[in-house]
């Protein structure tokens, strides 16, 4: 996709789109209007814990299983069925996803 074609504003975006990312802005504190979602970097501009993402991976399933118009908007195989609704928030988290902080590597390397 050329630097002309990328959607950079959040407003440009489908509103259930939108709504997945002001959710995720909400939780790490970021201005999900202020955000260049062009830029190739944006998601590594902000951080939250494997909790926090965890999360937001339980609300986006919940929301994509209960609402079809999210369903149709955001899901190539639009379908109701709860794991496949995870796999999709999964998905969306692992290639839009703030990156996870190190807090629990950390504790992990200190523990062996």
């Amino acid at each position: 996709m050329s630097e002309q074609q990328k959607i950079r504003r959040l407003a440009d975006m489908n509103p259930y789109l939108q709504r997945a990312l002001m959710e995720m802005c909400k939780r790490v504190g970021a201005d999900a209007e202020s955000i260049d979602y062009g830029a190739d970097d944006w998601y590594v501009q902000h951080e939250w814990s494997q909790q926090e993402q965890e999360l937001f991976k339980d609300w986006l399933a919940a929301w994509l299983y209960d609402d079809a118009k999210a369903r149709r908007a955001l899901m190539e195989f639009p379908r109701k069925n709860k794991k496949y609704c995870r796999q999709v928030a999964d998905w969306f988290v692992f290639q839009y996803g703030w990156r996870t902080s190190q807090q629990a590597d950390d504790c992990e390397d200190e523990l062996e």
